[in-house]
């Protein structure tokens, strides 16, 4: 065996492919023999140096491959296992626990079985989004966990607005959203309306005229009120005034905003309750989080695999880059996709 990583050696440079040794699991760590790597706005962002504490550097979050070994508190997966994971290199700085080499390593908590009806590239494009997703609704917007399998169906009567629907976190949003019982209701450019629709957006409306789209929100929610807005995107210019707009004019007594970037110098008016997300606290204070969405902690039958198993979330479409992880650097500069995510496939 031989471990081949990607490796950044300054700021905005293109990776070198280099030989590293292979990671020996800790007690709670999977050792993973990657198969797919997905590209997330995080890994352009590193790219150009945010989060490096030193050069040269692995980047990554995203993986799906097959377990190569665990560590010693690790029961609940085994050599051979096909298995997604979010690593946590980013907080630690350690090259080990990054996604583009070969073999890399992902903590249990953020570890999750694959099922067999997908594939690696299908898999890699989950994880992080969705752990995104559920740290949106259950911190940053403070939804409580749900205890059961039917608990959910409770909240038929409530919307919530998605900037972003097409964006992979967007795209997870929405399904959690459905999965809690919200009305869900989004924005995306008119080419992605259908999957957003198929997928559990009540409504889907142009972004291209915040104005209309805010009419819009407000005239299909009037029996069931807006007390939750996501911004994907996250602009104190174009996406935060009118979702604090739509809260401020709607019916519900809760309003309540979660955002995926800090938003920093946003003046925002009050009455509306916003909250960044840092999707991060997932290994830290938010460890509950991980343990429902990645483990079934609470033994209803409902976690990440089952969902995938049986449809009930679908991953983000995926575009695979020819060329494995010697050819994956432009995309990772130039970024621009648009509701699909770019995907590296490791040999």
């Amino acid at each position: 065996m031989s471990n081949t990583a990607a490796i950044l050696l300054g700021a905005g440079e293109a990776p070198v492919l280099t030989a590293r040794a292979i990671p020996t699991p800790g007690p709670k760590d999977v050792l993973i023999r990657a198969h797919a790597v997905a590209i997330n706005p995080i890994d352009r962002a590193r790219h150009l140096g945010f989060l490096v504490r030193a050069y040269p550097v692995v980047i990554g979050s995203d993986i799906a491959g097959v377990v190569e070994a665990v560590g010693s508190e690790v029961d609940a997966f085994r050599k051979g296992d096909r298995v997604a994971a979010v690593l946590d290199g980013f907080m630690s700085g350690n090259n080990d626990r990054e996604a583009f080499q070969t073999y890399a390593l992902a903590p249990m908590l953020t570890t999750s079985k694959l099922p067999d009806a997908l594939s690696f590239v299908q898999g890699s494009t989950v994880s992080l989004v969705l752990q995104t997703a559920a740290m949106i609704y259950f911190d940053g917007l403070g939804i409580p966990l749900p205890k059961a399998a039917a608990a959910p169906a409770s909240r038929t009567g409530t919307s919530d607005v998605i900037w972003g629907g097409a964006s992979g976190v967007g795209q997870m949003a929405i399904q959690l959203g459905r999965y809690l019982g919200f009305n869900v209701l989004t924005t995306a450019s008119p080419r992605h309306h259908d999957r957003l629709r198929s997928i559990g957006a009540r409504l889907v409306v142009d972004y291209a005229d915040p104005i209309v789209a805010t009419k819009a929100f407000l005239a299909a929610s009037v029996d069931t009120p807006v007390s939750y807005a996501i911004d994907c995107i996250s602009s104190a210019e174009t996406t935060a005034p009118h979702l604090e707009a739509i809260l401020e004019k709607s019916a519900s007594f809760t309003k309540k905003l979660a955002h995926t970037n800090a938003l920093k110098g946003y003046l925002w008016k009050g009455g509306v309750e916003h909250r960044f997300v840092n999707a991060t606290d997932i290994h830290t204070r938010r460890r509950d989080v991980g343990q429902w969405l990645f483990a079934d902690k609470n033994g209803d039958g409902d976690n990440i695999t089952t969902w995938l198993a049986k449809g009930t979330f679908m991953p983000p479409p995926a575009k695979v880059l020819a060329g494995g992880l010697a050819e994956g650097r432009l995309e990772l500069i130039s970024g621009g996709v648009s509701g699909e995510k770019l995907v590296v496939e490791v040999d």
